[in-house]
């Protein structure tokens, strides 16, 4: 991030599950793990939190499904509004570049 805003970190924990034949789960939340410490060092970031994030993945038929995606995420710290709104914009995004990343799996 430019300059005078601090670059963010997380940390999470994911689950993922198979609910049947065609429903995929995947959950992710911030924790704390002794392992990777918040703040540590010279170029120390700022611990993000992630409140509650996951995808439900429905298949439709025809190679095809449905995707949802929810985030809740806390960036922590200051932030000038403009980024906020930019990063949480882009946040769609996910669902196209996993999109994209099975399509190019597909050509394969």
């Amino acid at each position: 991030l430019p300059k005078p805003i601090s670059d963010r970190d997380f940390v999470w924990r994911e689950f993922s599950t198979k609910l049947d034949d065609t429903t995929h789960v995947i959950l992710a939340q911030s924790v704390e793990h002794p392992d990777c410490p918040a703040g540590r060092g010279l170029l120390a970031y700022v611990r993000a939190a992630i409140h509650a994030s996951g995808y439900h993945i429905k298949a439709t038929g025809d190679d095809k499904c449905f995707v949802s995606y929810l985030v809740q995420a806390d960036p922590q710290g200051w932030l000038p509004t403009m980024v906020t709104n930019l990063v949480a914009a882009d946040q769609a995004s996910n669902v196209k570049r996993i999109r994209e990343h099975f399509a190019a799996r597909r050509k394969k």
